[in-house]
C-alpha cells in the first residue's frame, strides 16, 4: 500500500551514516527539512559493494570507450560489481516519487563526475554520470532527481517539492485509471501549471479533453509524460506574480480598499525582491478563510506553498 508520502531514495551519506570514503557525513539542508513530508530510503552503493569505512576513493575510467570503476590504491576493478548491485538493488525497490544524491560521486553524481583517462593519471577526459546514479536514471526517468547542491537554494528546495508532489499525487490518479479523477486532478493543477509553464498547461487541457477518445491508460500515460515536461524549469517571479493576479481576482469584488492596497504593496515589495513569496500566500489563505473560496482553498498551488511557509524561517536560519 502507497504511503501518504512520497518516497525519496537519498545518499546515506547525506545526513543518515557517516559513510563517506572518508568516514565524514554531510548535512543538507534541504535533505532535513524535508524530512517532515516525506519517505526516505538511504543507499550507499559504494558500501553496498562490500567497501568499508573510510575506503580508498574509487574513480571512473576510460579505457576504449568502455567506463570502469577502479579503485587506484588497490588496483581493483568494481565495475561488474557494482552493475551487479544497482540491477539487483534497483529491481527490488519498489515504486519510489524522486532522488537526492551525493554530488559528483563516481557511484552518485548525477553531473560533472570526473572520468579520468587512467586509474592513476589525474588527466580529466570529461564529465559524466556516476555509475549508480545512471542506472537509477534509466530505471525511472520521470521521476524529479537531483544531487544535494541542487537543493541548498529556497527556490532550489521549493522547484523539487513541488515536483516531487505533483508527480506523487498524479501516481495516484494513474492507479485509479479513472477520468474524473484525471479531471480533478488537472482542476487542482491549474494554477501551479500556469506558473511552471503557461504552453504545457494548455497542452495539458487538451489532453484531457481528449477529442480523439483515447483510452483512459494511454490517456494518463500521455498526460504522465508531458506533466513531467511541464514541471522542468522553475517557476520565475513574473510567473508566480501573474498567478497571484489571477487568484486574486476571485476576490475583486469582495476586498476592501485597504486590503486591495496592501496586497498591491506587497506585490511591489516581491517584484522588487524585498519579500517573499509566502507573504503574499498568507494573504491569499486570509481572503480564502474569510470570504471562503474553495476552489481556491483546493488548488495544489495555494496547499502546496502553505505546507512549506512554516519551513521558510527554519531555511533562512540554517544558512545564517
Amino acid at each position: 500500500m502507497r504511503s501518504d508520502k512520497p518516497f525519496i531514495l537519498v545518499s546515506k551519506c547525506l545526513g543518515f551514516d557517516s559513510c563517506r570514503y572518508d568516514g565524514a557525513m554531510i548535512r543538507s539542508e534541504g535533505v532535513d527539512l524535508l524530512k517532515e513530508y516525506v519517505n526516505y530510503i538511504p543507499i550507499c552503493p559504494e558500501m553496498g559493494i562490500g567497501l568499508g569505512v573510510p575506503r580508498e576513493p574509487i574513480r571512473i575510467v576510460q579505457r576504449n570507450n568502455k567506463l570502469s570503476l577502479i579503485q587506484p590504491a588497490t588496483k581493483r576493478d568494481l565495475t561488474a560489481r557494482m552493475k551487479k548491485f544497482c540491477e539487483a538493488f534497483l529491481n527490488n525497490l519498489g515504486d519510489i516519487d524522486g532522488a537526492i544524491l551525493k554530488a559528483k560521486s563516481p557511484t552518485c553524481g548525477i553531473r560533472n563526475v570526473i572520468i579520468f583517462s587512467s586509474e592513476m593519471s589525474d588527466e580529466i577526459l570529461r564529465r559524466g554520470v556516476g555509475l549508480f546514479a545512471y542506472e537509477l536514471i534509466n530505471k525511472f526517468p520521470l521521476i524529479p532527481i537531483v544531487d544535494e547542491r541542487e537543493i541548498e537554494t529556497l527556490d532550489s528546495m521549493e522547484h523539487f517539492f513541488l515536483k516531487i508532489f505533483s508527480l506523487y499525487r498524479f501516481k495516484e490518479v494513474k492507479k485509479g485509471n479513472s477520468y474524473r479523477e484525471l479531471v480533478n486532478y488537472h482542476t487542482k493543477m491549474k494554477y501551479l501549471l500556469m506558473a511552471y509553464n503557461q504552453e504545457q498547461m494548455r497542452s495539458l487541457g487538451r489532453i484531457v479533453a481528449n477529442k480523439e477518445n483515447i483510452s483512459i491508460k494511454n490517456i494518463l500515460n500521455i498526460y504522465e509524460k508531458n506533466l513531467a515536461k511541464a514541471l522542468e524549469k522553475k517557476i520565475t517571479n513574473a510567473s508566480h506574480i501573474n498567478v497571484l493576479y489571477h487568484m486574486a481576482g476571485y476576490f475583486k469584488d469582495k476586498l476592501t480598499k485597504e486590503e486591495k492596497a496592501f496586497f498591491e504593496e506587497e506585490l511591489i515589495r516581491y517584484k522588487k525582491k524585498k519579500s517573499l513569496l509566502y507573504m503574499l500566500i498568507k494573504i491569499l489563505n486570509s481572503w480564502i478563510n474569510k470570504y471562503g473560496e474553495e476552489y481556491l482553498r483546493k488548488q495544489y498551488y495555494i496547499e502546496l506553498y502553505t505546507m512549506l511557509i512554516k519551513k521558510v524561517d527554519v531555511f533562512k536560519a540554517m544558512k545564517k
